[in-house]
């Protein structure tokens, strides 16, 4: 299956309605990401998931965060270099 870059545009629109609430939730709440790959017939597609609890509601939400698009390799550290660039933690205890 082919996403085009359209698609991808589109995905990503809806991702930004929700990607200043969950940015808001990282910085306050515990949070768990993930990711899988996909693949495109010229990319490489991660979907960054983010869950995290919804204290309004008492549950655990998920909301989608970003779709990634790579045409780099698969390894572990590009994926890990797309996602952090997305979510953008501190690294360190200083």
């Amino acid at each position: 299956m082919q996403i085009s870059k359209k698609t991808t545009r589109a995905i990503n629109a809806k991702a930004d309605d929700s990607t200043e609430k969950l940015t808001d939730v990282k910085n306050d709440n515990p949070f768990s990401v993930a990711t899988d790959g996909g693949a495109s017939k010229s990319s490489q597609l991660y979907p960054v998931l983010v869950r995290y609890p919804n204290k309004t509601l008492r549950e655990v939400a998920t909301g989608l965060l970003r779709l990634l698009t790579t045409e780099d390799d698969c390894t572990g550290e590009n994926i890990f270099d797309l996602v952090d660039k997305t979510i953008g933690l501190r690294w360190s205890n200083d």
